[in-house]
């Protein structure tokens, strides 16, 4: 993959991410990651679909700008293996980056990675940095 084709997560976040979607694992649980100056920090959970969350988003924006913060990118987690949702839903949502989570293999965080690129999408390397 070329320089800037990865999508580089704080261990921190990582283990949110994980955590939250252990608190639901046989269940499809969305959520919202926020960061600053384009790096991503904290997840955000939605407990719906996109198409569903709208307004929360919408808000939840308005209380990030209060704490200088911006949305990063979209995620899902479930039970099975999860792909994108359409990059028209992410445009909507004015979301450029998706994760999606799967607890399919015990004990293991399956981490795949999506960036939004014109009208498709585009697999991006998921890697994880220890600060």
């Amino acid at each position: 993959m070329a320089e800037g084709e990865r999508i580089d997560l704080p261990r921190t976040l990582v283990n949110q991410l994980l955590h939250a979607a252990q608190l639901r694992p046989s269940q499809i649980h969305w959520g919202l990651i926020s960061g600053r100056d384009g790096n991503p920090e904290h997840c955000h959970a939605l407990n719906r679909s996109p198409q569903a969350a709208m307004h929360t988003v919408h808000a939840l924006r308005e209380t990030l700008a209060q704490d200088r913060e911006q949305v990063w990118g979209l995620y899902c987690s479930g039970p099975g293996e999860i792909s994108a949702p359409s990059p028209s839903e992410l445009a909507r949502l004015s979301v450029a980056r998706f994760l999606g989570i799967s607890l399919g293999t015990k004990g293991v965080l399956q981490l795949r990675g999506w960036r939004v690129v014109g009208a498709s999408f585009r697999e991006m390397e998921v890697t994880i940095r220890e600060t």
